[in-house]
């Protein structure tokens, strides 16, 4: 996975508790997206034990509401999701991880295009056979 260290919400952060918010808020005004759409991509590190990844927002960088809940049913290492970022989102954005037991790490952030899924390659997929 391909990350701008401008655009990411968790470096290899550690996830403890049951809810962690990300290392990074960030905000994007001034952001321009010209390549139609973006992903917010989140990868695990360890059996990390998170079952939800929160993306909120804020106009003001005080009163965080959720913009996208996504569930994570694959809690062994290297697991993620992708969420699609919505059309108009608030202008700062960050991540809550929730689970029973958080472990692991968590690396996220905002990108053009999302990751194939674990454990598939190009060569893999019929079209791509000779």
């Amino acid at each position: 996975m391909r990350l701008d260290t401008q655009c990411m919400f968790s470096d290899a952060q550690s996830l403890s508790s049951t809810s962690t918010t990300s290392t990074n808020t960030l905000d994007l005004q001034g952001a321009g997206i010209a390549e139609n759409e973006a992903f917010v991509v989140v990868r695990f590190e360890g059996t990390h034990g998170c079952t939800a990844v929160d993306l909120q927002g804020s106009e003001n960088n005080s009163d965080f509401a959720s913009v996208v809940k996504t569930a994570v049913s694959d809690t062994t290492d290297g697991a993620g999701v992708s969420i699609r970022l919505p059309q108009g989102c608030p202008r700062y954005l960050k991540l809550v991880y929730t689970g029973t037991t958080l472990g692991g790490k968590a690396t996220a952030g905002i990108t053009l295009q999302t990751p194939s899924p674990r454990g598939k390659r190009l060569g893999d997929y019929a079209a791509n056979k000779g």
